[in-house]
């Protein structure tokens, strides 16, 4: 039987407000400068959050070669939220993103989908380290 775990989603803001109210004092701990996790980034965080929620709830198995599509749509919530106005306003954005996620050949989606088909008997604490990497 499928069981369905769901994330739990304002534990997640919590967790993502407070990086926020201390980012200033994290972010010197960088080796890289960070944008600020303004209110907007935050909200377009959560809202890729509760897709994947979502899609996980329906048992859709985003490595699924039919399915590449929805990280896409993943990336493209959580660089510009929801709103049909602001997608049209970063559309040429998303569409270079588009452009890189499925044709670049260093880091691209292949090569994610490639790497998580060789190592899916693993345990999805091996997986999700190696999909974050």
């Amino acid at each position: 039987m499928f069981v369905t775990h769901r994330l739990d989603l304002p534990a997640i803001e919590r967790a993502l407000r407070e990086v926020q109210d201390r980012f200033a004092e994290l972010s010197r701990h960088f080796t890289e400068p960070r944008d600020p996790l303004t209110d907007e980034v935050l909200h377009n965080v959560l809202e890729g959050y509760a897709l994947i929620d979502d899609y996980v709830a329906r048992g859709v198995d985003l490595f699924d070669l039919h399915q590449l599509n929805l990280m896409l749509e993943i990336n493209a919530v959580v660089l510009c939220g929801k709103d049909p106005a602001r997608r049209l306003e970063y559309a040429q954005h998303l569409a270079a993103t588009e452009e890189h996620f499925f044709n670049n050949v260093e880091g691209g989606i292949k090569d994610l989908f490639n790497w998580y088909c060789a190592y899916r008997s693993e345990s999805v604490w091996k997986r999700a380290a190696g999909v974050y990497v």
